[in-house]
């Protein structure tokens, strides 16, 4: 199975953010977006929006992270023998990291290894 880097993203703290500007009540700290008063908002929709909104700005928080460790996964921690049951990865050779990214390996111990196989 391929590792997956991730940082939890849970909705009831941003639920719990929302009303409350982007700070958290427990600390005081200001950790999203500032959203609006909602003693402000005259529907429900307007606090929708503000949720969405958090969720948005935390959800592309986390995809930059992702791609920061996934770039470092493909660079530092080639896969070269979940690699050798993707045919394509065989072939070419390349691992699946470096497959899914369209690059050429990032490891040349993991071109080595893929190589030894393939032949």
């Amino acid at each position: 199975m391929r590792r997956r880097a991730s940082l939890i993203t849970t909705l009831p703290k941003i639920l719990e953010i929302t009303p409350n500007n982007g700070v958290n009540p427990r600390t005081g700290k200001k950790i999203g977006l500032e959203t609006g008063n909602p003693g402000k908002f005259k529907s429900f929709e307007e606090l929708w929006n503000a949720f969405m909104r958090q969720v948005k700005h935390f959800l592309d928080i986390k995809m930059k992270g992702n791609n920061i460790i996934e770039a470092l996964y493909a660079k530092y921690l080639p896969v070269p023998f979940m690699s050798l049951w993707i045919e394509d990865c065989v072939k070419t050779p390349k691992t699946t990291t470096a497959a899914e990214r369209g690059t050429t390996p990032s490891s040349s111990q993991a071109h080595r290894e893929l190589s030894a196989f393939s032949s």
